[in-house]
Formats: C-alpha cells, structure tokens, sequence
C-alpha cells in the first residue's frame, strides 16, 4: 500500500520523541549526544529517528555506526536507485573498523526527473540538522567516503508537496489506548471516571453519553483506580466496589442499561449498529445518547422507549448498516431520520456537516478506539481519515475556517496536516 510522502526540510523540534533518547521519555536509542536526551548531532540518530517519524513505530535498522547498516541483515531491501525515504549509505575504509571512520547515513527527501535527490542529514558533533543535494552517479557524492547504496523504507511512499496546514496541530498520542486516553483525560482536567472493559470497545461506545451527562472521562478498566470511578460499564464485575455497575448478559443489555440510567428528559437518541458501530464513533462527538440495535430493536428497548414522549431517532449508517425493519419500528413511537455515507469515512462527515454546521475545531482519527477516547473533548466532530480516504474529510474542510485541529491516537502527523492543508 503507498503513502503520501511528506518532506522533512527543517529540523526536529527539541524534544521530539523521535530523536529523543529512550532514558530521557523518547524513543530512540541510538548514543545519547547530549545532556537533556538528544540523538542528535548524529547522522545515525537523525537517520534513525526519521524512520521512526516515518513509518510510526520502532524498526530494525542499526543503531551502530553508519557505515554498518547497509549490511545488517534487517529484513529491509537494498538498491542501488533512490526511493523517497530510504536511508542512503556510505562507508569509509574498512566496514566495521571503526578506526578509520565511520562512514555517513542520510534520508532520501526527494527525487528530481533527472535523478538529483535531495536528503536530511545531521553530523556527529557539528550539523544538528541540514539539506543537501546530490546528482547521479552517487558514487562520488561525499567527498572521502564511498557510496554503498540504499536501504528501502518498507512502505512505497508517493512523491508529495509539502503542504500548509490552515492552523497548527495538538496531538493526543500515548504508546497504547491507555497512555492515548489518561493524556485526553488530563487535557480535559475530569477527575472522575466512566470504567470500561478494554476488551469491549463497544461498551466504550454506550458510555460516551453517560460520561458526558457526568463530566467524566472514558478510563479502560485496567489502567486507572477504581476508586476514582462512577460507573463501570460492562466487563468483569468487582462486587466488592462501590461503583455503580451498569452490565448486562451482551452488548444490548448492557447499551439499554446504560440508557435506562442516564436518559432521563433527553430527546433525541443516537441509533448505531451493534455489529458495525464504527459509525457511531463519530457520532458520539455529539453526547447524545445511543441506542445500540441489532437487525431489529428489542421489544425490551421498545417496551421503555414507548414511554418516552417527543423521541427523535437519529439512525447513523445506511440501511446496509441500519435497516428499514429498525427504522419501521421506531418511526411508531417517534421521529425518524437517517445519517449516512457511503463508507464510514463519508459518514463521519455527513455527521459533522448535520450536528456541527459551522464549526471552527475538529479531531482526526483513523480508528474507533481513538474515536471513542477523542468523543471525550467536547471540541467539534470527529472525523475519520485515513491515506485512501482523504477528499471527504478535505471536501468538507474546503470552505471552513478551522481554528483547532487534533489528532488523537495512531493518525499520521502527515496525514493529518494533509486533511488541514489549505
């Protein structure tokens, strides 16, 4: 699968994970250069700390010196063309006899159509970070090094711009859903809890509005105190707590118990597919509450709603997703209507366009879990983006005037800034 390719023509920021060394909070370990924690000054740090920007995770290229990465068996292919984002090579004198030098890594930014390539690099002990040019043949490109070749990033990435955000990007990001979700909780400033079960994320979705009514975060049951918590919503049972436990035999049950609890005088009601509630993930940006359906409703849901006077049942997906059997049944006891897209990303937009019509902020995800933990900011729709999906979210945005963009999770940086861009 491609990605866009974005270009690094300025240096990191201080501090970026990166290139911030693992015993100073950062990800990288390659040598420790200076005090505070930064890989760099160092072709291999820099070098290193691009992959990672790059591809999003901890990969296998060496951490030793440069000129004995392009033979470490890493899995990853070598050539001798450039790509965008491959790590080019040079060795000096003897490869792995550091006594004669180290050789140079740097990254492939661009390609030109006649062959000239434009890399970042940073040099041990000078260059924190620069550009340089390079045209064909490569084998005289360093002066006093020679070059070995080039080490293939493991995405085919397309030549892309760089683009203009119209306003700046805050992320929420932690190493899993935890981390992500206690950084929104502290963002936020709730000190008090909706638990979870990390194994159901479905559940996750039933509490969005409860939290909401609450003031409350969404915490996943393992990663925080229970004492802290209001309600635990599904999963196991602590008997002994003194949380209030909403749960039921599934994942119906347990949506109405919820629902039962925290309607109260509200109106309009969410309708999501139990079974394909990716859609309700944007939706729960709203805070209304949801009533979860399997290919028909409950005559249990039934039996309370039919109690309730004036109900508005806003059904989000199309009848592929949410079917005409469920709209039938609810239309006798209240209004009827229908959100949808042709795909979950067209949906998310179709949600905001009709809840959030002349918005200033959004969030960006690229899957339910960080959606569900992003309905917790209370700041605009959430829409969901990924490489292949980009023009619903940009046709939306084309005429808005966003003021706050935030990513929340696992979504590319890049991505992101390319759904933003002007």
């Amino acid at each position: 699968m491609s990605e866009i390719y974005i270009k690094r023509l300025t240096a990191p920021e201080y501090h970026n994970k990166n290139w911030l060394h693992s015993s100073a909070g950062g990800y990288n370990n390659c040598i420790r250069i200076t005090s505070d924690g930064e890989c760099i000054p160092n072709c291999v740090g820099y070098a290193w700390g691009r992959w990672r920007e790059l591809l999003g995770y901890n990969h296998r290229l060496s951490r030793s010196n440069a000129e004995d990465w392009y033979w470490n068996n890493d899995g990853y292919q070598r050539g001798a063309s450039p790509r965008l984002g491959a790590v080019m090579c040079w060795k000096k004198g003897v490869v792995g006899y550091g006594g004669d030098g180290a050789g140079h890594v740097a990254v492939v930014e661009s390609i030109g159509t006649n062959g000239e390539i434009t890399v970042s690099a940073s040099d041990y002990g000078s260059s924190r970070f620069y550009i340089r040019k390079y045209h064909p043949p490569y084998t005289n490109s360093e002066p006093g090094l020679d070059f070995m070749g080039f080490i293939y990033p493991p995405i085919d990435f397309i030549d892309h711009k760089v683009v203009k955000p119209m306003c700046n990007l805050t992320i929420y990001r932690g190493e899993d859903r935890n981390e992500t979700a206690e950084i929104v909780r502290s963002a936020t400033n709730k000190y008090k809890y909706v638990n979870v079960s990390g194994k159901s994320i479905i559940d996750g979705l039933s509490s969005t509005f409860l939290a909401r009514k609450y003031n409350a975060s969404i915490i996943f049951d393992y990663s925080i105190e229970k004492k802290d918590a209001l309600f635990q919503v599904g999963g196991d049972i602590d008997y002994n707590s003194n949380i209030k436990i909403l749960t039921g035999d599934d994942r119906y049950l347990t949506n109405f118990e919820v629902l039962k609890h925290a309607l109260g005088d509200e109106k309009r009601i969410l309708v999501i597919s139990g079974a394909q509630y990716i859609d309700g993930i944007s939706a729960a940006a709203t805070g209304l509450p949801i009533l979860l359906v399997e290919d028909f409703v409950h005559f249990y849901q039934l039996d309370f709603l039919s109690r309730k006077k004036g109900l508005e049942f806003i059904i989000v997906g199309s009848i592929d997703v949410v079917n005409s059997i469920v709209a039938k049944q609810l239309a006798e006891i209240g209004k009827v209507m229908r959100i949808e897209g042709r795909n979950r990303y067209e949906t998310s937009v179709e949600v905001a366009k009709y809840f959030f019509p002349n918005t200033s902020k959004i969030t960006l995800v690229d899957n339910e879990v960080d959606g569900l933990v992003a309905s917790q900011l209370e700041d605009g729709p959430i829409l969901i983006v990924n490489n292949n999906n980009l023009e619903y979210s940009k046709e939306y945005l084309k005429n808005k005037n966003i003021t706050k963009a935030v990513v929340v999770g696992g979504l590319s940086d890049y991505i992101a800034n390319e759904v933003i861009s002007k």
